[in-house]
């Protein structure tokens, strides 16, 4: 009984002991003696050289996890290779007749007007007529037989007519660079009113034959044409007076043909099936000479010039051949 209590005795002096040192882990700090420094190793070191197996197979085992995650970023790799490897399907944008090689004719309805703008024609004819508004730029000269254009006649007013009296026909040719030049021909008519301050005597009638040089700019697969018009021609002139001044034959206006100058400028926009519509402005220049002639009395002939200068402005329509 006795040996019995001293057995007790002893394990319970000895497990204090044994539960300090297995206290000490791999994590906490320890302070080494001079004893420990000088060979003698600590409990510390104990349980780390008791511990190293445990770490090894730690290692080992984040070495095959790693191993483990590294096979699976191959096999992503593989598998985006695949799907990058694979063609992707390209929809097929030919049209019917060149996929299958045949024939396939655009009803003339549903034609579409941008061909019929550039249609790869190298030389055209256009036919069309404008009507134009005019304004003279010398209206007035003096004041009644005071420097005026002739006796008591010092203000000319254009008549306006918008009726489509001027028409007009130019062929054109394509000259490399997307520049057109060509030729034309125009036929203006134009009533100008002689004034004084009690009305009128009667108006100057001309009728004017043009022609011109062009060149033209076409823009937007053709569909916008603006053009600038250089020429000149010959302006017939005729005088209408009215009844009581013509005093039954004894007095009259001779007016003479004139030279004319032109300028002009535009842009024509295309429409369907050849039709184009189109503004522009025009100056003419021209000035007539003529001669009052009196038959009542022994008064000389006397001579005078009408400026019939005007700018011409306003809208035409034509039809390319």
């Amino acid at each position: 009984m006795n040996a019995f209590i001293r057995y007790a005795l002893v394990l319970l002096m000895l497990c204090p002991s044994v539960f300090a040192r297995s206290r000490h882990t791999a994590y906490e700090p320890v302070f080494f003696t001079s004893e420990s420094a000088a060979g003698n190793p600590a409990p510390q070191e104990e349980a780390a050289s008791g511990d190293t197996g445990d770490a090894v197979e730690a290692e080992a085992s984040d070495e095959a996890i790693s191993e483990g995650d590294s096979a699976d970023v191959d096999a992503e790799a593989e598998e985006a290779e695949t799907e990058e490897s694979i063609p992707v399907p390209v929809p097929d944008t030919r049209s019917t007749a060149e996929r299958t090689g045949a024939i396939h004719y655009k009803p003339a309805l549903d034609m579409d007007s941008s061909s019929e703008a550039d249609d790869g024609r190298r030389v055209r004819l256009e036919l069309g007529v404008r009507c134009l508004g005019v304004w003279l730029t010398d209206d007035r000269q003096g004041k009644p037989f005071d420097g005026s254009f002739i006796g008591s006649i010092y203000k000319l007013k254009a008549k306006q007519n918008w009726a489509p009296i001027n028409p007009y026909l130019q062929v054109k040719a394509d000259v490399g660079g997307g520049a057109w030049l060509g030729v034309g021909a125009t036929y203006s008519h134009l009533e100008t009113e002689t004034l004084d301050d009690g009305g009128g005597d009667g108006d100057i009638v001309t009728d004017a034959a043009l022609a011109y040089v062009l060149l033209e700019r076409p823009f937007v697969n053709g569909h916008i044409r603006p053009f600038v018009q250089v020429g000149g021609g010959i302006a017939f002139n005729d005088f209408d007076s009215i009844g009581s001044w013509g005093a039954g034959g004894m007095r009259r206006f001779d007016l003479d043909d004139a030279p004319a100058f032109l300028v002009a400028s535009g842009c024509a926009f295309a429409l369907a099936y050849g039709f184009s519509v189109d503004a522009y402005v025009r100056y003419l220049r021209c000035e007539m000479d003529g001669t009052y002639v009196y038959r009542g009395d022994a008064r000389p002939d006397t001579d005078f010039t009408f400026p019939i200068s005007h700018i011409a402005a306003g809208v035409g329509v034509s039809y390319v051949f």
